[in-house]
Formats: C-alpha cells, sequence, structure tokens
C-alpha cells in the first residue's frame, strides 16, 4: 500500500463502510465507490504518465451490486498501468438477491411443499408474458430463481416426452402462430394462465420457448408468441410441451410465475443452498471503448443479461474467473487482442462466450485468445444455434480448453483464419441431430475461410443422435483444415451411421492425419446440392458471384492471402474437386464392408484420397500402430492394451497435446495448418 497521494490499491469489502477512503484498514462497501476512486485516479494521474496497475481488490464475500460496474475511456490504462479488477477466493460478485425466510414461507397446498416470493419491482425487467418470450433474441429474461449451480425450471406439462401437433404451424391474421393439437391432449390446461410453449418446429434448429396467447379448447389451436417457421413439420407431428403449468408444480427445483401478481412460486430443492432471485437486468460489468483492464479471481453469479460486456475494447483480459446463472450468455467480447484465460464458465442462458475481434472485410487480426478454460450446461434458456464459444473476426484462437455436457454445438465458426487447438469436446450436440461439436456455415459468404481445427480429442458426441459430428463442415463452407485430431465413439444408436468429419457440400476441405477409433464412419463428404439441397443453388451461385466481384475490389486482399480464390468464379459449385482425405486411419469394432469407411463421398473421384487406412478393432496389433503417422505412435506405448492407451490418452490430453504439437512444429506443419 502506498500513500494517499499515491495509493494504487483500493480494497472493497461487504464490512467496509461508506465514505471510506479504500485503503486496507478502511475498505469501501461498494465496488462502485472503488470505480469512482479508479477513474479520479486516472484523470489526477494521466495513465502514460503512471508506472504501475491501479487495483481494485475484493474481500472474500458475497458483493452485490444494484447498477452495473461500469468501465469506459477514464478508466482506460497503459502496457505499464494496466486497471485491474481482482478478488481473493471467496469474493463473489452477485447480481441476485437473497430471499428472506420471513418472506417466502407458505403452507403446503396440493400436499407439495411450495413456497412464494414477490418480485420486486425494477426497471428493465419485463414480466408482461403475455406480450414477450424469453428465448427470442434481443429480449431479456424473465426474473429467475437459482440455487448456486442449478437454476429453477418453469414446471412442465408432460412432465417427461412431448406433445404431437396435428397440422404446421401457421400464422393467424395478427401474425401470431398458431398450432394445432388434438383437443383431448388440451383438457389438462383448462383454466391455466401464464402458459408457455416450449416448441420443436420443422428442425431440430429450430427451437423455441414463447408465451401462449389463447387457447381454444374445442379446435385445439394455440395461439402463441413462436417466431415465424418455414410451415414444414417433423415426421409424426412437431414436439411441443408446455411451461409454466401449475398445476404440474410437484418436483424439486420447478417454479410457476404469475406475472399480473409478480409472484414466484417454487418446490424447493431437498438439499443444497437457498435460492436467489435473479432480477439484475443489465450485464454486471460493462467496458466501453476502454483498454488495458484485466479482470480476475472473481466469481459472478446471477443477472438476466451477461457477467462482461465489452465494446469497442483492445487489450483486455478476464483470467480465473467462473462465471454462472447468467439468462444471456457468460462473455461478450468486442475489440481487438482479448485474453481469456482459465475461467469456468457454465450453467448460462445462451452462448458461453462470443468474441468478436478483428476486421473480416480487410483480414486485419484482432489477436485473440481463449486458453484453458472451461465450458459446460450453455444454452440453458435457447438450446440451439447457441454455442459454448462464437468465433467471429480474424485470427482468436481457443486452445487448451474442455467443452462438455452442453444441448448443441460447442464452437461455430465465423470469420477468417481461427485456430481450435488441443481441447477436449465430450457429451456436446447432445440435444438435436443434425449438428457438430465444431460447427462451419459459412457457404453464403465464400471469402470467409481460413480455419484450423487440430490437437483436439472428441469423444462421446452426440447422445447417439444420427446426424452428430465432432466436426461439420455445412452448406458448402470452404477454406478447412482438419488435422490430426483424434476421434472417439462418436457413433449413432440408430440405423444411420454418424459420420464423425461431416462435409455437406464443402470445397477446399484438408481432411489429414487424424484417428478414429470406434467411429460409424470416419469421414463423409458428400454433395448435397446435387440432390436435397437444390433449394441452396440460387443462394449460392449469388453468394458466389457477389465475392467475386467484392476480390476486384474492396477484398482484393483476400486473393493474396487464399490464392485458391482465383478459382471461385470457375469451380463447380455442385461438384467441387478441391477437398483432400490423407493419411487418416480408423480403426472399428463393426464390419469393414458396413461401417468404418475413411471416405464416404459420391462421386468419390472428385475427393482427393490416398494413404487412407481402416482396421479392424481386434486386429489392431503393433503393426497397426507402427502403420499409423509418427504422431500418433506415441500414444500407444508397447506392452499397453490398446482400450487403456485410448483411455490414457483422453484422459491426459494436455500431454499428448504437447506430443503433437512437438511433431507439427518439428515437421513444419504449423505452416500448412
Amino acid at each position: 500500500m502506498t500513500t494517499a497521494d499515491g495509493q494504487r490499491l483500493a480494497v472493497v469489502s461487504v464490512k467496509g463502510r461508506e465514505g471510506a477512503t479504500g485503503r486496507g484498514d478502511d475498505p469501501f462497501r461498494r465496488l462502485t465507490d472503488a470505480v469512482r476512486w479508479l477513474e479520479e485516479r486516472r484523470r489526477a494521474v494521466p495513465a502514460a504518465e503512471e508506472h504501475g496497475d491501479l487495483v481494485i481488490h475484493l474481500l472474500p464475500g458475497e458483493h452485490r451490486i444494484d447498477e452495473p460496474i461500469m468501465l469506459g475511456p477514464h478508466s482506460a490504462g497503459t502496457a505499464s498501468s494496466n486497471t485491474v479488477i481482482e478478488g481473493e477466493p471467496g469474493a463473489i460478485l452477485m447480481g441476485s438477491r437473497p430471499i428472506e425466510s420471513s418472506r417466502w414461507w407458505e403452507p403446503a397446498r396440493w400436499g407439495r411443499r411450495i413456497r412464494g416470493v414477490a418480485i420486486p419491482g425494477v426497471p428493465g425487467v419485463p414480466l408482461d408474458l403475455g406480450a414477450i418470450g424469453f428465448a427470442l433474441p434481443l429480449v431479456p429474461a424473465p426474473p429467475a430463481l437459482v440455487a448456486r449451480g442449478a437454476p429453477y425450471r418453469m414446471a412442465r406439462w408432460p412432465k417427461e416426452g412431448w406433445l404431437r401437433t396435428t397440422g404446421p404451424a401457421e400464422p393467424d391474421a395478427a401474425g401470431r402462430q398458431v398450432l394445432q393439437l388434438d383437443p383431448a391432449v388440451l383438457q389438462h390446461l383448462h383454466g391455466q394462465r401464464h402458459l408457455w410453449v416450449e416448441a420443436f418446429l420443422c428442425y431440430d434448429w429450430e427451437w423455441y420457448q414463447a408465451p401462449v396467447f389463447e387457447i381454444d379448447f374445442a379446435s385445439g389451436r394455440v395461439v402463441t408468441g413462436l417466431p415465424r417457421t418455414s410451415g414444414d413439420m417433423l415426421p409424426g407431428g412437431d414436439r411441443i410441451a408446455f411451461l409454466n403449468d401449475r398445476r404440474a408444480l410437484q418436483s424439486p427445483g420447478e417454479c410457476w410465475l404469475d406475472p399480473q401478481q409478480r409472484r414466484m412460486e417454487y418446490v424447493p430443492f431437498d438439499h443444497g443452498p437457498k435460492p436467489e432471485l435473479c432480477v439484475f437486468p443489465h450485464h454486471l460489468l460493462q467496458l466501453h471503448e476502454t483498454r488495458f483492464a484485466r479482470i480476475r479471481g472473481l466469481h459472478l453469479v446471477g443477472g438476466l443479461a451477461s457477467a462482461v460486456y465489452a465494446r469497442g475494447c483492445e487489450d483486455i483480459a478476464v483470467e480465473g474467473c467462473e462465471i454462472e446463472q447468467f439468462g444471456a450468455g457468460g462473455l461478450h467480447l468486442e475489440g481487438a487482442r482479448f485474453t481469456v484465460r482459465g475461467c469456468s464458465i457454465h450453467d448460462v442462458g445462451t452462448t458461453g462466450l462470443r468474441l468478436d475481434s478483428g476486421d473480416s472485410a480487410t483480414l486485419t487480426s484482432g489477436g485473440s485468445v481463449v486458453e484453458g478454460c472451461s465450458f459446460e450446461r450453455w444454452g440453458r434458456r435457447k438450446p440451439v444455434y447457441e454455442p459454448a464459444v462464437r468465433l467471429l473476426g480474424v485470427g482468436s484462437e481457443v486452445r487448451d480448453s474442455t467443452f462438455r455436457n452442453g444441448p448443441h454445438m460447442a464452437i461455430d465458426v465465423a470469420g477468417n483464419d481461427h485456430r481450435i487447438d488441443g481441447n477436449r469436446f465430450s457429451r456436446v450436440a447432445e440435444a438435436t441431430d443434425d449438428m457438430g461439436a465444431i460447427y462451419v456455415n459459412q457457404g453464403e459468404d465464400p471469402l470467409q475461410r481460413g480455419y484450423a481445427i487440430c490437437h483436439n480429442v472428441f469423444f462421446d458426441i452426440g447422445d447417439g443422435h444420427e446426424i452428430a459430428s465432432a466436426v461439420y463442415v455445412d452448406r458448402r463452407s470452404e477454406g478447412v483444415t482438419v488435422f490430426r485430431n483424434l476421434c472417439v465413439r462418436i457413433a449413432s444408436h440408430g440405423p444411420v451411421s454418424v459420420r464423425a468429419v461431416h462435409g455437406n457440400g464443402p470445397s477446399w476441405l484438408r481432411i489429414e492425419e487424424n484417428l478414429f477409433i470406434d467411429c460409424d464412419i470416419a469421414i463423409g463428404i458428400g454433395f448435397y446440392l446435387a440432390n436435397w439441397g437444390e433449394r441452396d443453388i440460387q443462394t449460392m451461385t449469388h453468394a458466389r458471384a457477389a465475392a467475386v466481384q467484392r476480390l476486384a475490389g474492396p477484398s482484393a486482399r483476400h486473393l493474396e492471402r487464399y490464392p485458391e480464390l482465383a478459382q471461385l468464379g470457375e469451380e463447380d459449385l455442385v461438384f467441387p474437386a478441391t477437398n483432400s482425405v490423407v493419411n487418416n486411419h480408423a480403426w472399428t469394432r463393426e464390419p469393414l464392408e458396413q461401417r468404418g469407411l475413411v471416405v464416404r463421398s459420391a462421386p468419390a473421384e472428385l475427393v482427393r484420397s490416398s494413404g487412407n487406412r481402416v482396421v479392424a478393432r481386434d486386429a489392431v496389433d503393433a503393426a497397426a500402430i507402427a502403420g499409423l503417422p509418427a504422431a500418433w505412435q506415441a500414444i500407444f506405448p508397447a506392452n499397453t492394451p490398446v482400450d487403456r492407451a485410448i483411455e490414457d490418452a483422453i484422459r491426459n490430453w494436455d500431454a499428448v497435446v504437447r506430443l503433437l504439437r512437438a511433431h507439427s512444429a518439428g515437421e513444419g506443419a504449423d505452416n500448412r495448418v
């Protein structure tokens, strides 16, 4: 601690006092007071003249905030004087509120232990559930109950499974989506108020939750706030369930929301921490046009928006933080040179981390890195098309991180020149078909390309779904390299075989030196525009024509970075002959003539294929291991059973990654991916 005039450290304690100095023996009570101290210090001493960081230090305790913590241009630091907000172990920054027992005990009703809590009026928190749906884009979440690590769920009917519609969703005169159900199945809902509907519509990527406006029990018409759909139906009818069903309020962890009375009823968990009410409508930490800031060691809990929202920022680090229970996402970062390191992000409503760094128009790299992080149980409010990490912009890297227990994609890739290296993916893409742990869908902009997916392990992906891949390059996306990854048990429980690496009409897809073990089909490359995807041809034709025009003008730099784009105007749209599959190995327990094929494409001669090998699992011996690329041989020690070596490799993937990277660096392979 320095003198008062040169104070560089401000301490915040839940036991601090109003009007404190922020020094160790006189801590601030609120984080907002410390931020004001920081801004005053920056104004008094320009950052360029500071030598040493300015630090706000949170002592252990539950630091509850009533207004967002703002860091703007006046808080900006420099390379030699960062702005730091840090926490000791046990320092929790919270947007949720405790529920006092004197207010929420109620007598049991219907033979169940039900409690109630009044929801306070908070500006910006919507409770008109007849007008909004909480899972639609840009719509805030409603108030929510959480117990640490376990969000309460709206009571659902039916408790398990789904109801089936009897006709496609169609708009009424007011543009609201109308579902048609068998009137007999709706009788349970007579007299219910404030219902919502959860729906799988048209295909598994259309999964929404929205309010119910009206039910006609005679005809079976249900008028909802669902968005407009394509009108197609799933085989056997779209799948729906009703939420916020008061009669279904039975099991621990369920709740019912009454927006008119601003009241929530719930069945408490039998054990564990008390529930807390999330009503904070803002991002907890908001960074706007600031630089050289570090957020480290904080536990961020409970809010209806995101934990950290940064826009127009540079040189920002989020390190060693745990982030959970946010209605929107975990981190939303826009700018350049972000570092997210050693963080745990879990139990968030949508995307875990949205990283938009760099400029695809000029191919200016953002230079951002996600490293050593853990992502789990994202997409709690909107399960589809909300990944653990969404990459936009140019030149970001995700490495040495873990992705598990997610409903849909783990990483969604867009922009240019991103690298996904040395990560572990398990039990993701579990909720739907037609998805991959890493998903690329950029066919409508062929200038977005240059993705390297290398040195990762994928295992137990998809929960047995029929189209659940490790890497899915969809709708004629281009310029993807899949190099030296391990895929284990990428398999279906049904009659349709899963492709561990799936190319859906791709171009310039390079798949090299990957090892596939107990996968249905190692690699599948198909040309969907020649059959069921014909409706995409016009869209893709226009996209390529527009891209060719851009290459002659504002996007000329792309030709220097990607010389293959010189062929864009002449390349066959439907049957591109630019994909390569080289030196991949598959070990399979299934009959080789049925499964375990290294390449399945139509027509196969359009894929440049060489050096690929399939071996039956019971025939894997020393000779089969010696036939692997040298980078893989080291993970199968002599005299170690193959099954044990595989599980050891998954368990100790960090060590395997070091070996693979050493081989790649020694061979100069890093220059090729």
